[in-house]
């Protein structure tokens, strides 16, 4: 009987021991489970985060599609039926002392016969190439503007809107080389809305006057 006894206790003492054991085993196990679930979805958003700074990093280098209709000084070009468009005269308005750059004012007649105001400032509708390269700040330099302002009196640089159902003559100014062979200068009739440009060629036979 006694032996009895002692066998019953050995049996309840090691059940007691082994089961908090196996239920450590259990949540162990459970973490394990859990751990690889929170690396796979941290992954899963990185793997947003770089998908959606390469989509951003696109939509910036992305430039809107268009067509380039080519002109001269005196030619005027009707865009859409609706908008037309004549560069007038280039005139140079000053000089860099000592210096290769000159500083140049494009005028330009436009005529929107359109229901919309046009967007047109001398910054944003412009481009300026010499020799198949773009000159990039041309349309930014205080130095142009000033000479601009100074020795063109009658007529506004374009700085607002070409209102609907009206003519409007502007200048836009832009510093370049003096000594150059041909330039073109191009303008977005509906810059934000087409890539569309009309792209005017001179030379420097055909700067005018003042």
């Amino acid at each position: 009987m006694g032996i009895i006894k002692k066998v019953v206790i050995i049996t309840i003492a090691t059940t007691l021991f082994t089961t908090p054991l196996t239920g450590c085993s259990k949540g162990k196990e459970s973490l394990e489970k859990l751990e690889p679930t929170n690396s796979k979805s941290q992954n899963q958003q990185e793997g947003t985060k770089d998908s959606d700074s390469k989509t951003s990093s696109k939509k910036e280098e992305t430039t809107l599609p268009g067509e380039d209709i080519s002109a001269v000084i005196g030619e005027s070009v009707v865009y859409k039926d609706e908008i037309s468009i004549r560069l007038d005269k280039v005139h140079r308005v000053g000089a860099e002392k000592d210096g290769d750059k000159g500083y140049y004012a494009f005028v330009f007649t436009i005529e929107n016969n359109s229901q919309e105001n046009l967007g047109m400032t001398v910054i944003s509708n412009f481009t300026l190439h010499e020799n198949g390269k773009e000159l990039k700040g041309a349309f930014t330099s205080s130095r142009a503007v000033t000479a601009a302002l100074r020795e063109i009196k009658d007529i506004s640089p374009f700085a607002d809107s070409v209102m609907a159902g009206t003519t409007l003559t502007g200048y836009a100014y832009a510093e370049a080389p003096l000594d150059f062979t041909e330039m073109k200068i191009s303008i977005y009739p509906e810059k934000g809305v087409t890539g569309d440009t009309i792209t005017f060629t001179f030379t420097s036979e055909d700067i005018s006057p003042l």
